[in-house]
């Protein structure tokens, strides 16, 4: 009989087109002490495209966005003023 492990719920679900919470869902219902998440989907999706099984397409279902985000979208925080440092002198033992 077959292991079920963590890897071939996620990889048959990416196969059978399933969204990231069924296959999460399902991992919890077969493995409840797993601790998976969407990185791990992420994850075996490139593996999987890298492999030649899936499209490009349906990576993208399950990799998200691509890039980081735009400089207009990322909030800006004010710093407070740095304080000026005083370079410390050794004395020479001469």
């Amino acid at each position: 009989m077959a292991r079920v492990t963590v890897k071939s719920i996620i990889c048959n679900g990416i196969h059978n087109n399933w969204s990231t919470a069924r296959i999460l869902k399902e991992i919890k219902k077969r493995k409840p002490e797993s601790t998976s998440d969407e990185s791990q989907v992420k994850y075996y999706s490139g593996q999987l495209k890298r492999a030649g099984e899936i499209t490009e397409e349906r990576h993208r279902k399950y990799a998200g966005p691509r890039g980081r985000p735009s400089l207009d979208s990322t909030p800006v925080k004010a710093t407070a003023a740095k304080k000026p440092t005083v370079k410390k002198v050794r004395k020479s033992k001469r």
